[in-house]
């Protein structure tokens, strides 16, 4: 397998949780649906035109909550552990619809997130947190900035180098230096778990048409039987796994199989973050929603959100009817869902339409569709 295939086969499995968001029917105002944060925002904005430029957009975002109005391009103030938070919009003069918005998480590094284009030639560029592209015309190929500051990249004569945040080059590479083989497995039907932990499988118990799996480590030591329907991934020693038998499935687990915490029922799925939390997501008719619990099974959040992102120094996005706001890891919503962006979707398939969500607000910025074009919400601490 070629290294550019495999990042494609590895960017896809990071937006699995963004799937399985999308393929759900979503609750809009007008659905019925009870939420605690819907009922409580009156949001109004008067209409602006567009004309691709940044300044065009920076007039008239008024938004108003609970009788008080907030311009988004001002900024928004929130209080986390003594800090301000602050949150603002700016807007670049990429267009949306030139990008790829299915291919990439959108996961800030060094100061760049990077963008494939959409267009014929699908290049790949690398855009600061003000909407500025490092390269006008971007690369054949790129990979993210790593912590050293550098990024691999393939120029116009199909030659790899590494670059800096300036752009400047630093020296050849080659597209093998991002291969990495594929770790070495303790048994042949096993995967990897997270933290020197896999899942294995043994092939001949199923149940609900779910091959059931069991903890291993590293030296292919069984810790349990296979007794697990769903495995997730360990973060701080926890992951969330659905039980085969049982009255209460969706737990948490440690290291050694050990239940640690027990999840509501009609909890489909969790990722349990670093910083000791797990993200939940739940179904009902028509309508999926996400709450935090802690890893002793506590629910932190009363209200229910279209959507929870990845944590990044204990503050995480939320979304609820396409406004973005951020709630801290215990729990309490540091800025309020205000920041509206555009509805944007993606064939998945089989006539199904997946709905964007944005997901990682590492380095404390966020990737939107605004107005048509490529927008950034930046989160300023102080």
């Amino acid at each position: 397998m070629s290294p550019k295939i495999k990042k494609y086969f590895f960017t896809l499995m990071l937006i699995i949780a963004v799937l399985l968001a999308g393929c759900t029917k979503v609750a809009s105002p007008n659905s019925g649906h009870s939420n605690p944060v819907q009922n409580d925002l009156s949001t109004s904005a008067d209409n602006t035109e567009f004309d691709g430029q940044s300044d065009s957009v920076r007039e008239g975002i008024n938004i108003i909550v609970d009788e008080t109005e907030y311009d988004i391009f001002e900024g928004v103030e929130g209080r986390y552990k003594n800090q301000t938070i602050t949150m603002t919009i700016t807007v670049s003069e990429i267009d949306w619809s030139s990008i790829w918005s299915y291919k990439a998480y959108f996961k800030f590094s060094n100061g760049y997130v990077l963008l494939q284009s959409s267009l014929q030639d699908e290049r790949f560029m690398f855009m600061n947190k003000k909407g500025e592209l490092l390269a006008e015309n971007g690369y054949r190929f790129a990979y993210d900035f790593e912590a050293d500051g550098r990024a691999l990249v393939q120029l116009d004569n199909e030659q790899w180098v590494y670059i800096d945040t300036t752009g400047k080059i630093l020296g050849l590479g080659s597209d093998w230096d991002k291969y990495i083989p594929e770790s070495k497995r303790p048994v042949e039907n096993c995967r990897h778990g997270g933290e020197d932990i896999y899942f294995y499988y043994d092939g001949d118990i199923v149940l609900d048409g779910y091959e059931l799996q069991g903890l291993m480590d590293n030296a292919g030591n069984r810790l349990t039987e296979p007794i697990f329907k769903i495995g997730g991934n360990f973060a701080e020693g926890f992951c969330f796994v659905i039980l085969a038998e049982g009255e209460h499935k969706n737990v948490l687990i440690n290291k050694k199989g050990d239940i640690i915490a027990v999840l509501p029922d009609g909890d489909l799925w969790a990722n349990v973050e670093p910083e000791g939390v797990a993200i939940c997501r739940f179904d009902e008719p028509n309508v999926h929603y996400y709450q935090l619990y802690d890893i002793t099974g506590k629910q932190l959040n009363e209200a229910k959100f279209d959507f929870i992102g990845y944590f990044y120094k204990g503050l995480a996005l939320i979304v609820q009817d396409r406004r973005v706001g951020v709630i801290d890891k215990e729990g309490h919503v540091v800025i309020p869902p205000l920041f509206p962006y555009d509805e944007s979707g993606y064939e998945i398939g089989m006539g199904r339409v997946s709905e964007f969500f944005p997901v990682s607000m590492n380095e404390d910025a966020i990737v939107i569709p605004y107005s048509g074009m490529v927008a950034i919400l930046n989160i300023d601490r102080f």
